[in-house]
């Protein structure tokens, strides 16, 4: 194996191939290559030499930087790319590397890389440490019928292409087809209409698998100036996508009234987003108008989008007019959202049209300006063991903590919300606790636990809003409901109740640490079956929410021994 050398300055004619007498163009060292020879582009700024005006890859050698992203490959002219695979790649010379390259698309290049997969050959193409930068329709483009991709390690920047890292249309076309991205950093900026950054999808069919695993996704995107919405990262029509470890910033003026999306989740008509995985992430939600996670199905098709999302930190922006939501659930899909923080959205975690079967479960919503889990026209969805903490931060608007209301025509029908803690530091900033909004919603309360200052005369205060837009009823009123089963207030010191909260999440710690967390459940025989997070590193704080749920355990039985 003999490294052979080629770049700017460089002779096909004269050069031999050394460091010291390169070949000028990739063509030129392929020529003098065999076996397992590695073609190395010299560091600096090369334009490309190709007689085709690109790279064409139809030989199984693989390339290197001289030192990783400091050799810039550029185009002469306007191609459709700079470079790409060709379908002459065979199989058997499995895999083909290019390594630390930094490819850079002019204006008027379609993009900076293609991989082109149309024939019979199951291809391995492996990108490694390299960097791509724009292009006109996609910076770096995987249009893969069948093979393999994999993207270790790259970076892409973009500010000129429609999507920036884009899976075809065509994907798993003729043959089962695997997409798999660890370590992907995103340096992506756009001020045109609809733009993508991260677009994965497959052909609308069954056929054949698209296995599509993207681990350490990480950037930003900065949406300026759209009058149509933009998506930072778009799961479309792809069966058990897992997307994991990640850390994504989205930020969008704050006069916008555009639409943008973190993580966008939906279905095709025949080819479902089912069994997606969404885990272990943060995202920086800036942006006025959108969403931080949305899984949505096909609107013109019944129901298909399912999945989970879980371990995920979404971290919002305050807005005095706006309602952005950190986590949605929307319309026919199936998910379930489970060991998540939402800090500071309008919405913490939207329920809205979801087929039966979603379950909101042990999440943490701390200072959402409006609800902080919020039902609307959904089917048997299940909201416990979650913790709802409201600061004297902002003024609630409109909607209760935890609220069951309508989502347009239909109403939500077998809404339980059950042993879910909320802790209030302030009750004259909430617009209500607990919150069933119309009469025609099919809902029950039980088990929940709302912790209030001691200061609150509860036999008076308007907490709850029953039937009603605003809240309507007192604590005794709202226990006597028929929907409602031992929901308890505890009254707590404020200075108690302070403690409490900087627990969960003053500082944006992280619940998902298991040297910082335990799982704390009260014996269902005290009248209280209540999952609560803590946190072993705060021991006195832990103790007060121990305290507090047994008191709630013993008032709901001195309850039933007077009833």
């Amino acid at each position: 194996m003999a490294d052979i050398y080629f770049g700017e300055g460089g002779s096909d004619t004269t050069g031999d191939g050394s460091l010291e007498n390169p070949y000028r163009s990739r063509d030129g060292a392929v020529a003098a290559a065999s076996g397992s020879d590695v073609l190395v582009l010299l560091d600096g700024i090369n334009e490309v030499a190709e007689s085709d005006g690109y790279w064409n890859l139809a030989e199984n050698f693989d390339i290197r930087a001289q030192t990783p992203r400091k050799a810039i490959l550029r185009p002469v002219g306007a191609y459709d790319y700079v470079a790409r695979t060709s379908p002459a790649l065979a199989a058997s010379s499995n895999p083909t590397i290019v390594r630390g390259v930094v490819v850079e698309a002019a204006a008027n290049s379609g993009s900076a890389f293609r991989f082109e997969q149309d024939d019979a050959e199951d291809i391995l193409l492996r990108l490694e440490n390299c960097e791509f930068k724009d292009g006109i329709n996609w910076t770096l483009y995987i249009r893969q019928k069948r093979g393999t991709c994999q993207v270790y390690g790259c970076k892409i920047v973009n500010s000129t292409a429609t999507q920036a890292f884009a899976s075809s249309p065509l994907a798993s076309d003729i043959a089962n087809a695997t997409l798999d991205v660890n370590q992907l950093d995103l340096e992506l900026s756009t001020t045109t209409n609809g733009d993508i950054g991260v677009y994965v999808q497959k052909n609308d069919t069954l056929t054949y698998t698209y296995d599509v695993n993207m681990k350490g996704v990480n950037g930003r995107m900065d949406f300026i100036g759209q009058s149509v919405g933009g998506y930072m990262v778009f799961l479309y029509g792809v069966v058990a996508p897992k997307f994991s470890n990640f850390d994504l910033t989205v930020s969008s003026p704050a006069g916008s009234s555009v639409s943008t999306w973190g993580i966008y989740v939906r279905s095709k008509a025949t080819a479902k987003t089912t069994a997606f995985n969404i885990s272990d992430g943060r995202i920086r939600y800036d942006s006025p108008v959108g969403y931080g996670i949305q899984a949505i199905s096909d609107l013109a098709s019944t129901g298909g989008t399912s999945g989970t999302i879980s371990g995920v930190e979404i971290v919002g922006t305050y807005y005095p007019d706006q309602t952005p939501h950190n986590f949605a659930c929307s319309e026919d899909s199936i998910v379930t959202v489970k060991g998540c923080k939402s800090f500071d959205g309008y919405v913490g975690y939207l329920a809205s049209v979801t087929q039966s079967g979603t379950l909101i479960e042990g999440n943490l919503a701390f200072d959402c300006y409006g609800p902080s889990i919020y039902l609307k026209g959904t089917k048997a969805c299940t909201v416990r063991n979650n913790v709802c903490i409201v600061t004297n931060k902002h003024v609630q608007r409109e909607v209760g903590i935890i609220s069951v209301t309508n989502q347009g025509g239909p109403s939500s029908l077998g809404g339980d919300i059950e042993n879910n803690l909320i802790i209030v530091e302030d009750v004259t900033k909430i617009h209500a606790i607990l919150q069933k909004r119309e009469a025609g919603n099919v809902c029950t309360f039980s088990n929940n636990v709302i912790i209030i200052p001691d200061t609150v005369d509860v036999s008076t205060a308007v907490l709850f809003a029953y039937e009603s837009v605003t809240a309507n009823n007192t604590y005794a009123q709202w226990i006597a409901q028929t929907e409602v089963t031992d929901d308890v207030i505890i009254q707590y010191p404020l200075d108690k109740i302070k403690e409490m909260i900087a627990m969960y999440g003053g500082d944006y710690i992280d619940i998902k640490s298991t040297t910082e967390k335990s799982l704390v459940k009260l014996s269902s025989s005290g009248g209280v079956d209540n999952t609560v997070r803590v946190h072993y590193d705060r021991k006195k704080k832990n103790s007060e929410i121990m305290v507090a749920l047994q008191r709630a355990s013993e008032v709901i039985q001195e309850r039933r021994q007077v009833n």
